[in-house]
Protein backbone atom coordinates (compact mmCIF):
# COMPACT_ATOMS: atom_id res chain seq x y z
CA UNK A 1 0.00 0.00 0.00
CA UNK A 2 1.40 3.74 -0.69
CA UNK A 3 1.72 6.13 2.21
CA UNK A 4 -1.21 9.07 2.42
CA UNK A 5 0.29 12.38 2.05
CA UNK A 6 1.48 13.80 4.73
CA UNK A 7 0.17 17.41 4.83
CA UNK A 8 2.90 20.45 6.59
CA UNK A 9 2.25 22.07 9.53
CA UNK A 10 0.10 25.07 9.05
CA UNK A 11 2.50 28.41 8.54
CA UNK A 12 1.10 30.96 11.35
CA UNK A 13 1.96 33.86 8.95
CA UNK A 14 0.32 33.05 6.28
CA UNK A 15 -3.47 34.71 6.03
CA UNK A 16 -6.51 32.54 7.28
CA UNK A 17 -9.18 33.78 5.27
CA UNK A 18 -9.89 30.94 3.25
CA UNK A 19 -8.43 32.41 0.31
CA UNK A 20 -6.17 31.43 -2.14
CA UNK A 21 -2.65 33.38 -1.84
CA UNK A 22 0.60 33.25 -4.24
CA UNK A 23 4.04 33.50 -3.57
CA UNK A 24 4.85 36.18 -6.15
CA UNK A 25 8.55 37.22 -4.94
CA UNK A 26 10.98 37.21 -1.96
CA UNK A 27 11.27 40.39 -0.41
CA UNK A 28 14.05 42.10 2.18
CA UNK A 29 15.36 40.18 5.25
CA UNK A 30 14.53 41.82 9.02
CA UNK A 31 13.77 41.12 12.76
CA UNK A 32 9.92 42.61 12.17
CA UNK A 33 9.24 41.67 15.76
CA UNK A 34 11.87 41.27 18.47
CA UNK A 35 9.09 40.53 20.86
CA UNK A 36 8.00 37.28 19.68
CA UNK A 37 11.47 36.03 18.11
CA UNK A 38 14.06 38.12 18.69
CA UNK A 39 17.33 35.35 17.50
CA UNK A 40 15.73 34.53 14.00
CA UNK A 41 15.43 36.97 11.28
CA UNK A 42 12.54 36.37 8.44
CA UNK A 43 12.15 37.47 5.02
CA UNK A 44 9.22 39.41 3.87
CA UNK A 45 7.09 37.42 1.21
CA UNK A 46 4.85 39.08 -1.38
CA UNK A 47 1.51 37.73 -2.15
CA UNK A 48 -1.12 38.57 -4.50
CA UNK A 49 -4.58 36.55 -3.93
CA UNK A 50 -5.36 34.14 -6.95
CA UNK A 51 -8.75 34.66 -8.17
CA UNK A 52 -11.08 31.04 -8.17
CA UNK A 53 -10.72 28.76 -10.46
CA UNK A 54 -7.91 30.82 -12.29
CA UNK A 55 -4.96 29.13 -13.61
CA UNK A 56 -1.61 30.06 -11.06
CA UNK A 57 0.74 31.46 -14.02
CA UNK A 58 -2.32 34.01 -14.36
CA UNK A 59 -3.68 34.12 -10.93
CA UNK A 60 -1.53 37.83 -10.66
CA UNK A 61 -3.51 40.16 -12.59
CA UNK A 62 -1.19 42.44 -15.09
CA UNK A 63 -2.52 45.67 -13.78
CA UNK A 64 -2.21 47.01 -10.14
CA UNK A 65 -2.07 44.53 -7.48
CA UNK A 66 -3.14 44.45 -4.56
CA UNK A 67 -0.26 42.61 -2.85
CA UNK A 68 0.18 41.21 0.91
CA UNK A 69 3.57 41.40 2.52
CA UNK A 70 4.07 38.80 5.26
CA UNK A 71 6.92 37.77 7.33
CA UNK A 72 8.21 34.28 7.67
CA UNK A 73 11.29 33.00 9.38
CA UNK A 74 14.47 32.62 7.10
CA UNK A 75 14.11 29.15 8.24
CA UNK A 76 11.08 28.05 5.90
CA UNK A 77 13.04 29.12 2.83
CA UNK A 78 12.89 25.14 2.69
CA UNK A 79 9.43 25.19 1.65
CA UNK A 80 8.76 28.27 0.28
CA UNK A 81 8.63 28.50 -4.11
CA UNK A 82 7.91 31.21 -5.94
CA UNK A 83 4.48 30.46 -8.05
CA UNK A 84 3.26 28.22 -5.10
CA UNK A 85 -0.49 28.47 -3.79
CA UNK A 86 -1.43 28.58 -0.16
CA UNK A 87 -4.69 28.40 1.77
CA UNK A 88 -4.97 29.23 5.32
CA UNK A 89 -1.36 28.70 5.62
CA UNK A 90 -1.43 25.00 4.14
CA UNK A 91 0.45 24.71 0.83
CA UNK A 92 -2.68 23.96 -1.92
CA UNK A 93 -0.63 23.18 -4.57
CA UNK A 94 2.89 23.81 -6.48
CA UNK A 95 3.59 26.06 -9.32
CA UNK A 96 2.14 24.37 -12.21
CA UNK A 97 4.72 26.58 -14.40
CA UNK A 98 6.67 25.26 -17.86
CA UNK A 99 9.61 22.99 -16.79
CA UNK A 100 12.91 23.43 -18.47
CA UNK A 101 15.95 21.83 -18.77
CA UNK A 102 19.07 24.07 -19.35
CA UNK A 103 21.56 22.06 -20.86
CA UNK A 104 25.34 22.42 -20.06
CA UNK A 105 24.87 26.19 -18.61
CA UNK A 106 28.23 27.73 -18.17
CA UNK A 107 28.61 28.92 -14.72
CA UNK A 108 31.23 31.87 -14.51
CA UNK A 109 32.28 35.09 -14.21
CA UNK A 110 31.54 35.90 -17.81
CA UNK A 111 28.59 34.41 -18.28
CA UNK A 112 26.44 35.41 -14.86
CA UNK A 113 26.43 38.17 -12.88
CA UNK A 114 24.05 40.10 -9.48
CA UNK A 115 21.68 42.50 -10.37
CA UNK A 116 18.61 44.21 -9.16
CA UNK A 117 15.07 43.09 -9.95
CA UNK A 118 14.39 46.21 -11.40
CA UNK A 119 17.35 47.12 -13.51
CA UNK A 120 16.86 48.33 -17.31
CA UNK A 121 19.07 46.26 -19.59
CA UNK A 122 21.19 48.55 -22.38
CA UNK A 123 19.62 51.34 -20.71
CA UNK A 124 16.52 50.26 -22.98
CA UNK A 125 14.71 48.05 -22.00
CA UNK A 126 13.52 46.59 -18.29
CA UNK A 127 15.01 42.93 -17.76
CA UNK A 128 11.78 41.76 -15.78
CA UNK A 129 8.67 44.07 -17.75
CA UNK A 130 6.22 45.07 -15.20
CA UNK A 131 3.57 45.03 -17.63
CA UNK A 132 4.53 40.95 -18.36
CA UNK A 133 5.35 40.55 -14.64
CA UNK A 134 4.31 42.75 -11.93
CA UNK A 135 5.18 40.49 -8.97
CA UNK A 136 8.34 42.42 -7.81
CA UNK A 137 7.34 45.34 -8.25
CA UNK A 138 7.26 46.17 -4.53
CA UNK A 139 10.99 44.62 -4.01
CA UNK A 140 12.55 46.60 -7.16
CA UNK A 141 16.02 46.82 -5.23
CA UNK A 142 16.11 42.77 -4.06
CA UNK A 143 18.75 41.02 -5.90
CA UNK A 144 18.94 38.24 -9.16
CA UNK A 145 21.75 36.59 -10.65
CA UNK A 146 21.47 37.11 -14.55
CA UNK A 147 22.76 34.33 -16.76
CA UNK A 148 23.41 34.54 -20.01
CA UNK A 149 22.28 32.04 -22.92
CA UNK A 150 22.65 30.91 -26.24
CA UNK A 151 21.07 33.22 -29.02
CA UNK A 152 21.19 36.67 -26.71
CA UNK A 153 18.70 35.16 -24.42
CA UNK A 154 19.03 35.31 -20.30
CA UNK A 155 17.82 33.56 -17.10
CA UNK A 156 16.98 35.11 -14.07
CA UNK A 157 17.16 33.59 -10.76
CA UNK A 158 16.37 35.36 -7.60
CA UNK A 159 19.00 35.20 -5.17
CA UNK A 160 16.97 34.27 -2.25
CA UNK A 161 15.59 31.12 -4.69
CA UNK A 162 19.17 30.59 -4.97
CA UNK A 163 20.38 30.48 -1.02
CA UNK A 164 16.58 28.23 -0.73
CA UNK A 165 18.03 25.78 -3.46
CA UNK A 166 21.62 25.67 -2.39
CA UNK A 167 21.73 26.08 1.14
CA UNK A 168 18.43 24.79 2.23
CA UNK A 169 19.21 21.43 3.21
CA UNK A 170 18.19 22.76 6.86
CA UNK A 171 16.61 25.86 8.95
CA UNK A 172 20.28 25.46 10.89
CA UNK A 173 22.04 26.10 7.87
CA UNK A 174 20.06 28.93 6.85
CA UNK A 175 19.90 30.57 10.34
CA UNK A 176 23.75 30.75 9.97
CA UNK A 177 24.33 32.18 7.08
CA UNK A 178 21.68 34.84 7.38
CA UNK A 179 23.18 36.19 10.67
CA UNK A 180 26.62 37.69 10.13
CA UNK A 181 29.71 37.68 10.89
CA UNK A 182 30.13 34.12 9.59
CA UNK A 183 32.75 31.90 10.39
CA UNK A 184 33.71 28.63 9.27
CA UNK A 185 34.30 27.23 13.11
CA UNK A 186 29.94 28.17 12.79
CA UNK A 187 29.57 25.39 10.03
CA UNK A 188 32.65 22.93 11.09
CA UNK A 189 35.04 22.69 13.99
CA UNK A 190 37.20 20.41 11.40
CA UNK A 191 38.26 19.21 7.86
CA UNK A 192 40.28 16.67 6.59
CA UNK A 193 40.18 15.57 2.47
CA UNK A 194 42.02 12.74 1.06
CA UNK A 195 42.58 13.65 -1.93
CA UNK A 196 43.75 10.11 -3.38
CA UNK A 197 40.35 8.56 -2.54
CA UNK A 198 38.19 11.70 -2.82
CA UNK A 199 37.23 11.11 1.43
CA UNK A 200 36.19 14.05 3.36
CA UNK A 201 35.50 14.28 6.95
CA UNK A 202 34.13 16.85 9.05
CA UNK A 203 33.28 17.71 12.85
CA UNK A 204 30.29 19.71 12.93
CA UNK A 205 29.45 22.21 15.65
CA UNK A 206 26.89 20.37 18.64
CA UNK A 207 24.03 22.63 17.20
CA UNK A 208 24.70 21.68 13.43
CA UNK A 209 22.06 19.51 11.42
CA UNK A 210 23.45 16.39 10.02
CA UNK A 211 21.00 17.08 7.13
CA UNK A 212 23.51 20.30 5.75
CA UNK A 213 26.86 17.35 5.98
CA UNK A 214 26.44 18.04 1.93
CA UNK A 215 26.10 21.45 1.98
CA UNK A 216 28.51 22.59 4.18
CA UNK A 217 31.48 19.75 3.08
CA UNK A 218 31.36 21.59 -0.83
CA UNK A 219 31.49 24.89 1.58
CA UNK A 220 35.02 23.31 2.93
CA UNK A 221 36.13 22.43 0.02
CA UNK A 222 34.90 24.64 -2.53
CA UNK A 223 36.01 28.26 -2.51
CA UNK A 224 33.43 29.57 -4.55
CA UNK A 225 30.91 27.91 -2.13
CA UNK A 226 32.41 29.70 1.04
CA UNK A 227 32.23 32.93 -0.69
CA UNK A 228 28.76 32.63 -1.74
CA UNK A 229 27.69 31.49 1.65
CA UNK A 230 29.42 33.90 3.61
CA UNK A 231 28.68 36.83 0.75
CA UNK A 232 24.84 36.13 2.31
CA UNK A 233 25.15 37.71 6.06
CA UNK A 234 27.34 40.23 4.54
CA UNK A 235 25.39 41.68 1.87
CA UNK A 236 22.04 41.95 4.53
CA UNK A 237 25.09 43.60 7.15
CA UNK A 238 26.06 46.23 3.96
CA UNK A 239 22.35 46.91 2.91
CA UNK A 240 21.12 47.65 7.18
CA UNK A 241 24.83 49.83 7.38
CA UNK A 242 23.37 51.99 4.59
CA UNK A 243 19.93 52.39 6.60
CA UNK A 244 18.63 50.52 3.22
CA UNK A 245 16.32 47.49 3.12
CA UNK A 246 18.15 44.39 3.47
CA UNK A 247 18.30 42.05 -0.01
CA UNK A 248 20.38 39.08 0.22
CA UNK A 249 22.99 38.40 -2.11
CA UNK A 250 24.51 35.11 -3.03
CA UNK A 251 26.19 33.51 -5.90
CA UNK A 252 26.28 29.82 -7.45
CA UNK A 253 28.58 27.76 -5.16
CA UNK A 254 30.79 26.32 -7.77
CA UNK A 255 32.00 27.42 -11.54
CA UNK A 256 31.63 24.89 -14.36
CA UNK A 257 29.43 23.61 -16.92
CA UNK A 258 25.92 21.94 -15.54
CA UNK A 259 22.04 20.68 -16.57
CA UNK A 260 19.70 22.67 -14.22
CA UNK A 261 16.35 21.86 -14.28
CA UNK A 262 13.90 24.93 -13.33
CA UNK A 263 10.57 25.98 -12.96
CA UNK A 264 9.68 28.98 -14.34
CA UNK A 265 8.23 31.36 -17.17
CA UNK A 266 9.57 32.73 -20.32
CA UNK A 267 8.89 37.02 -20.37
CA UNK A 268 9.63 39.22 -23.20
CA UNK A 269 12.47 42.00 -24.01
CA UNK A 270 11.17 44.75 -25.22
CA UNK A 271 9.01 43.39 -28.18
CA UNK A 272 10.99 40.49 -28.68
CA UNK A 273 8.90 37.39 -26.90
CA UNK A 274 10.37 35.04 -24.70
CA UNK A 275 13.82 36.45 -24.42
CA UNK A 276 13.95 36.43 -20.36
CA UNK A 277 13.60 32.92 -18.40
CA UNK A 278 12.78 33.91 -14.92
CA UNK A 279 13.30 30.66 -12.57
CA UNK A 280 10.61 30.27 -10.21
CA UNK A 281 12.24 27.46 -8.68
CA UNK A 282 15.80 25.14 -9.09
CA UNK A 283 14.50 21.63 -8.99
CA UNK A 284 17.65 19.99 -10.16
CA UNK A 285 21.60 20.67 -10.37
CA UNK A 286 24.44 18.18 -12.11
CA UNK A 287 27.19 19.92 -11.29
CA UNK A 288 29.57 17.11 -9.02
CA UNK A 289 30.34 17.94 -5.22
CA UNK A 290 33.80 17.63 -4.64
CA UNK A 291 33.83 14.68 -2.85
CA UNK A 292 33.37 11.13 -3.64
CA UNK A 293 32.71 9.80 0.10
CA UNK A 294 31.73 12.54 3.10
CA UNK A 295 31.80 11.28 6.53
CA UNK A 296 30.79 13.78 9.70
CA UNK A 297 31.03 13.66 13.45
CA UNK A 298 28.21 15.31 15.56
CA UNK A 299 29.02 16.36 19.24
CA UNK A 300 25.28 15.69 20.35
CA UNK A 301 23.24 12.64 20.14
CA UNK A 302 20.93 12.55 16.99
CA UNK A 303 19.71 10.10 14.84
CA UNK A 304 22.37 8.64 12.29
CA UNK A 305 22.04 9.41 9.54
CA UNK A 306 23.56 6.88 7.20
CA UNK A 307 22.21 7.49 3.93
CA UNK A 308 23.22 6.42 0.16
CA UNK A 309 21.51 8.63 -1.49
CA UNK A 310 21.33 6.45 -4.86
CA UNK A 311 19.05 4.27 -2.11
CA UNK A 312 15.71 3.96 -3.58
CA UNK A 313 12.74 2.41 -1.56
CA UNK A 314 9.74 0.73 -3.35
CA UNK A 315 6.22 2.16 -4.21
CA UNK A 316 4.28 0.03 -2.35
CA UNK A 317 6.50 0.15 0.84
CA UNK A 318 5.38 2.18 3.29
CA UNK A 319 7.95 3.98 5.60
CA UNK A 320 9.10 2.59 8.87
CA UNK A 321 8.67 5.95 10.79
CA UNK A 322 5.67 5.90 12.71
CA UNK A 323 3.04 9.01 11.77
CA UNK A 324 2.39 12.05 14.01
CA UNK A 325 -0.57 11.48 16.08
CA UNK A 326 -1.86 14.71 16.05
CA UNK A 327 -4.64 16.43 14.44
CA UNK A 328 -3.40 18.55 10.72
CA UNK A 329 -6.23 21.21 12.13
CA UNK A 330 -3.81 22.12 15.53
CA UNK A 331 -0.75 21.84 14.10
CA UNK A 332 1.36 24.91 13.19
CA UNK A 333 4.69 26.45 13.23
CA UNK A 334 4.83 30.10 14.73
CA UNK A 335 7.51 32.65 14.45
CA UNK A 336 8.33 32.30 18.43
CA UNK A 337 11.03 31.72 20.62
CA UNK A 338 10.44 27.88 21.77
CA UNK A 339 11.01 26.61 24.89
CA UNK A 340 14.01 24.37 26.24
CA UNK A 341 11.48 21.98 28.40
CA UNK A 342 10.37 20.42 25.21
CA UNK A 343 12.45 18.28 22.90
CA UNK A 344 13.54 19.10 19.17
CA UNK A 345 11.06 17.94 16.59
CA UNK A 346 12.16 17.32 13.29
CA UNK A 347 9.96 17.36 9.83
CA UNK A 348 11.43 16.08 6.33
CA UNK A 349 10.49 18.32 3.76
CA UNK A 350 10.62 15.90 0.28
CA UNK A 351 12.58 17.74 -2.40
CA UNK A 352 13.12 14.92 -4.84
CA UNK A 353 16.89 14.72 -6.04
CA UNK A 354 18.22 18.17 -6.00
CA UNK A 355 21.65 16.96 -6.83
CA UNK A 356 22.12 13.71 -9.23
CA UNK A 357 25.72 13.50 -8.33
CA UNK A 358 25.24 12.16 -4.70
CA UNK A 359 23.19 9.27 -5.70
CA UNK A 360 26.43 7.56 -6.16
CA UNK A 361 27.94 9.34 -3.22
CA UNK A 362 28.13 8.31 0.26
CA UNK A 363 27.22 10.27 3.66
CA UNK A 364 27.25 9.16 6.41
CA UNK A 365 27.68 9.97 10.40
CA UNK A 366 30.65 8.36 12.43
CA UNK A 367 29.43 7.40 16.22
CA UNK A 368 31.33 6.75 19.13
CA UNK A 369 31.24 4.39 21.10
CA UNK A 370 29.37 6.34 23.84
CA UNK A 371 26.26 7.61 21.28
CA UNK A 372 26.55 4.24 19.13
CA UNK A 373 24.27 2.19 21.82
CA UNK A 374 21.81 4.92 21.97
CA UNK A 375 21.36 5.77 18.10
CA UNK A 376 18.28 4.50 16.01
CA UNK A 377 17.76 5.05 12.46
CA UNK A 378 15.98 8.19 11.70
CA UNK A 379 13.16 6.19 9.93
CA UNK A 380 12.19 4.50 13.43
CA UNK A 381 10.97 7.32 15.65
CA UNK A 382 8.16 7.60 17.39
CA UNK A 383 5.98 10.72 17.43
CA UNK A 384 4.63 12.62 19.94
CA UNK A 385 1.78 14.78 20.03
CA UNK A 386 2.03 18.56 20.30
CA UNK A 387 0.22 21.99 19.39
CA UNK A 388 2.75 24.07 18.35
CA UNK A 389 6.14 24.33 16.65
CA UNK A 390 8.54 27.00 16.25
CA UNK A 391 11.62 27.12 13.88
CA UNK A 392 15.10 27.69 15.26
CA UNK A 393 16.79 26.85 18.72
CA UNK A 394 15.52 26.49 22.27
CA UNK A 395 15.61 29.47 24.33
CA UNK A 396 14.27 29.21 27.68
CA UNK A 397 10.97 30.45 27.31
CA UNK A 398 8.09 29.08 29.29
CA UNK A 399 5.73 29.28 26.10
CA UNK A 400 4.46 25.43 25.39
CA UNK A 401 6.35 26.04 21.64
CA UNK A 402 8.59 22.99 20.70
CA UNK A 403 11.66 23.79 18.63
CA UNK A 404 11.47 22.53 15.34
CA UNK A 405 14.25 21.51 12.85
CA UNK A 406 13.43 21.77 8.94
CA UNK A 407 15.44 19.21 6.78
CA UNK A 408 15.20 17.99 3.11
CA UNK A 409 14.08 14.30 3.09
CA UNK A 410 17.38 12.36 2.31
CA UNK A 411 15.19 9.47 1.14
CA UNK A 412 11.90 9.61 -1.40
CA UNK A 413 9.94 8.75 0.96
CA UNK A 414 6.22 9.12 -0.66
CA UNK A 415 5.52 9.07 -4.41
CA UNK A 416 2.64 11.38 -4.19
CA UNK A 417 4.61 13.89 -3.12
CA UNK A 418 4.27 14.72 0.97
CA UNK A 419 6.33 15.61 3.42
CA UNK A 420 7.36 13.32 6.18
CA UNK A 421 6.02 13.35 9.37
CA UNK A 422 6.73 15.41 12.13
CA UNK A 423 8.90 13.14 14.77
CA UNK A 424 10.72 14.10 18.24
CA UNK A 425 14.24 13.71 19.02
CA UNK A 426 13.94 11.24 22.35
Amino acid sequence: MVSPKIRFPRLDSFPRDNKEWRIDWFGDVAYPDRHQSYRHPSILLALSQVPSGVNVNVAVPRTAQRQRQIWVPVGLLIKLRIGDIWRNGHLERRDDGLIHVVRNLKINAKTSRVVKAGIDINGSDFMLPASAHPGHMRHTKSHCMLIDLPAGKRMVIPCAELIRFYFGSSNWLLDKLFKPPLSKMELFRYSNYWEINGRLHLRLPPSASGYSASDIGRIALDQLAWRAAVEIGQSLLACSTRGESAYPITHFPFAGATDLTVQGEWLPFGKVPAQTLLVHSILSCTHPFPFRKLTYELARPQTLMHVRFGQKRTPDAPPSLTHARISQSSQSITNKDPSKRLAMGIWYVDHGIKFPDLESKTVFRLLDATNRQNTVHPFRHSATKISTSAVGEATGTGRYVRPLELATSPLPFDPSGGDVPFVVEG
